[in-house]
């Protein structure tokens, strides 16, 4: 960067000397007059003046391939000169026509004196400035960032070229006629009747045109058509009277002025709007990657919290990583702020008040529960941008296809005269409501409902002051273990996840895991040392996974009394059964709602009795079944719903030894639930349930598995909650332990968990890619 830079100063002083040494230097030294005191750190950071100088342009050269933005190649052209420059795209243009017209037809040179050869030569102003504005154009329409506010090198320009054209014209007028001759009636007739012709061709190329019926709206279109013809036939015919006499010339180029007059009226209620109005909207394109209204709202709700509980700004309030931009600035003067990045946990989010972005959602309401109020809000906006490109049409076609179609141009002009969207999205099936904006990131605000109630005007009703805070049930008994033992990391060698979802522990000790995104199984010692691993990717549904041994994201697995190991292929959506060695042995089941025992729908978890018969969370169709070693159905447990004996997206499953209890994680209801065996039928009936303050979200991750002790304890690790939670089997909180993080004491998103002959317990932290064993809690 350094370089370029010395080169392109080196370069202008080069040009500059040898066209005029004395005017450059002038020329400068205004420039950087200017620039320094106003522009720079000179007078507190004298080195600023080189370094900003160069890191400003590396900084811009960076962006190249970062491509910020992504606009295409005509984002400019298209869009941002036609909606905010076209004074000056026009103005461009004329200029360009009458700097050619006089290089293929020159004005005789008068009769004058030998030029002086010491004298400077003339500086060639308009070709100059025409190259400027042609290299200004092309070299930010190829640049890797493009930006609304770059659009400014392109406009300034374009400006120049606009008043040496509008100069041109204005010199070319014969004033002494328009001092005489009544001509002051054709400088007032000329405007009026340019817009009355707009009105007239805006009229039939619009998506109303007159006479086409008696309805009102037809009618008005009519009424507004001949009007507007009235006016500009009367304008037209006056002017033809006193433009006579003026000389035709001299009126055209004041009409030429006209136009140039209203574009400038046009351009100033255009910067207007923008500028006073829409300043916040995301219907202006120069509003880009901006912070929209929603966060002043949060920001005032916050302030008006913290004032009326806090008498200041101590309000503690958490915020992630996603709202930092812009949080960190607006909450800078609050003395409690708490940033949490991306691993919330328990003690980040213990605050009044909690901000979280899109990526933090499932794992920041798992944390909080049902304690706090839910606000969403736009965060930030970008413009519609259904500009760009299409693969099955260029945007040539696009705008000639556009321009041709009644109601498309009427839409386009919408947006371009009043930042309307309306109409064009009903053309297009888009909703452009600036409160439902289809380009925007969202926030979320919680507020812990005891503080909400004293702040009754936000709309969750005026309550007693001194609610307490509903606390999380799970605190009391809460505990810190620390694995005694973890094994794997990401990767796809031998030992290593991608994506690790269940545990198993065979008879001998063996610890089986499915490393889903790996699509395979791997065996480990009790000690985690790799002893095998089996699998490899196939999709049944596209014929390159119908053997056995191939796997779509693995996740359930078990292992049965004669030590055969069952897989739930979640996505092939089969039971496959293998050797305690990995040999396949047989497989069943098939994509179906059609309530047979082999259809399935996403088979999450298994669990296998002492007898060999097996228990599938069926999660996709609301349902466990149960079948026998071989594959054979047996029963099946469950509903659709969330009445007691009624599921919805069950995942875990656990049984006692004898099959006599079935217990379920009956995941978007809350609950766990009991079902037990009848000894006549044989079949399972519902039995006992009790809820569980956890399991919030809806997301892929937030899967709970199941699984129980020797002790007929049920532990059920909360995903999202990084943490798990022990019961006994009558649904009595016992204990927990976990929280977010990377040690081996916490987790990062929780899946599998199994138990040991010795009742210590194996959990899959699928968030690090790890399987870690605790002691007995």
């Amino acid at each position: 960067t350094l370089i370029v830079t010395l080169l392109l100063i080196a370069l202008s002083i080069g040009v500059g000397v040898l066209w005029n040494p004395r005017v450059f230097l002038i020329c400068a030294a205004i420039f950087y007059g200017v620039y320094i005191p106003l522009y720079t750190t000179f007078f507190t950071n004298g080195g600023g003046l080189a370094t900003g100088l160069i890191g400003s342009l590396g900084y811009w050269l960076e962006q190249h391939g970062v491509r910020r933005g992504s606009q295409p190649w005509y984002y400019y052209l298209v869009v941002n000169l036609p909606v905010y420059e076209f004074l000056p795209a026009l103005g461009a243009l004329f200029a360009a026509g009458i700097g050619l017209s006089r290089y293929w037809n020159p004005a005789p040179a008068p009769d004058e004196a030998p030029a002086d050869p010491e004298a400077p030569r003339r500086f060639p102003a308009l070709l100059f400035i025409g190259y400027w504005s042609v290299m200004a154009l092309g070299a930010f329409s190829v640049a890797g960032e493009k930006m609304p506010w770059l659009t400014t090198h392109i406009s300034l320009p374009l400006i120049l070229l606009s008043g040496w054209a509008i100069g041109w014209f204005v010199d070319r007028v014969d004033w002494s006629h328009f001092r005489a001759r009544r001509a002051w009636l054709v400088a007032i007739l000329l405007p009026v009747t340019v817009l009355a012709l707009v009105a007239v061709f805006g009229a039939l190329l619009g998506n109303n045109p007159p006479f086409q019926g008696s309805e009102l709206s037809q009618l008005q279109a009519t009424s507004a058509f001949i009007s507007a013809l009235v006016v500009a036939g009367i304008g037209l015919a006056s002017l033809y009277r006193l433009g006579e006499p003026l000389g035709w010339g001299n009126v055209a180029r004041l009409a030429v002025l006209s136009v140039f007059g209203l574009l400038g009226l046009f351009t100033a209620r255009a910067a207007f709007i923008a500028a006073y109005i829409n300043y916040d909207y995301a219907n202006e394109f120069l509003v880009y990657a901006h912070g929209s209204r929603g966060v002043r709202t949060v920001m005032e709700q916050i302030e008006d919290i913290s004032f009326r509980t806090e008498d200041g700004l101590g309000l503690k309030v958490a915020y992630d990583a996603d709202v930092s931009w812009p949080m960190e600035w607006y909450l800078r003067n609050f003395t409690n702020r708490a940033f949490y990045g991306n691993q919330p946990t328990r003690e980040a989010l213990d605050a009044p008040v909690v901000i979280a972005g899109t990526a933090n959602w499932n794992r920041v309401e798992s944390l909080l529960g049902d304690r706090y109020y839910q606000f969403e809000y736009i965060r930030m906006v970008w413009p519609m941008q259904d500009y760009f490109p299409k693969p099955d049409q260029t945007i040539g076609a696009r705008i000639v296809q556009a321009l041709a179609d009644p109601q498309m141009r009427q839409a386009l002009f919408n947006i371009w005269w009043n930042r309307d969207y309306t109409l064009y999205g009903q053309l297009t099936n888009q909703s452009f409501d600036l409160a439902q904006w289809p380009l925007a990131d969202r926030m979320r605000m919680y507020v812990r409902k005891d503080i909400a109630a004293q702040i009754w005007s936000y709309g969750v009703g005026p309550a007693q002051l001194s609610l307490p805070p509903q606390e999380d049930p799970y605190l009391e008994n809460r505990q810190t273990l620390t694995a005694d033992l973890v094994f794997g990391a990401l990767g796809a060698a031998e030992g290593q996840f991608d994506g690790p979802r269940g545990v198993a522990v065979g008879p001998d000790g063996s610890v089986y895991v499915t490393d889903s995104r790996n699509h395979r199984v791997q065996q480990f010692t009790a000690d985690g040392q790799f002893v095998r691993a089996w699998g490899r990717y196939g999709k049944v549904e596209d014929g390159t996974g119908l053997e056995g041994g191939f796997f779509n994201e693995p996740w359930g697995i078990a292992v049965g009394p004669d030590g055969a190991v069952y897989v739930a292929d979640l996505w092939n959506h089969r039971i496959q059964k293998f050797t305690a060695d990995g040999q396949f042995i047989r497989m069943w089941g098939r994509f179906a709602q059609d309530g047979a025992f082999d259809s399935f729908y996403g088979p999450r978890a298994i669990a296998v009795d002492a007898a060999g018969r097996l228990y599938v969370a069926d999660t996709g169709n609301d349902r466990v079944v149960v079948f026998d070693s071989n594959g054979n159905g047996l029963d099946i447990i469950g509903t659709s719903g969330f009445e007691p004996g009624a599921l919805d997206e069950p995942v875990g499953v656990a049984v006692t030894s004898d099959g006599g209890e079935v217990y379920i994680a009956d995941t978007w209801n809350q609950r766990l639930q009991r079902f037990v065996r009848d000894e006549l039928t044989g079949e399972y009936r519902f039995d006992l349930e009790w809820s569980v303050s956890a399991w919030y979200g809806q997301s892929l991750d937030n899967k709970p598995f199941l699984t129980r002790d020797a002790a007929g304890r049920l532990l059920a690790p909360d995903p999202e909650g990084y943490r798990v939670l022990v019961f006994d089997r009558g649904g009595q909180f016992l204990t927990t332990w976990g929280d977010a993080g990377a040690d081996n004491s916490t987790f990062s998103i929780l899946a599998g968990v199994a138990v040991d002959p010795d009742g210590r317990p194996y959990v899959v932290d699928y968030g690090n890619n790890r399987v870690m064993r605790f002691p007995v809690p």
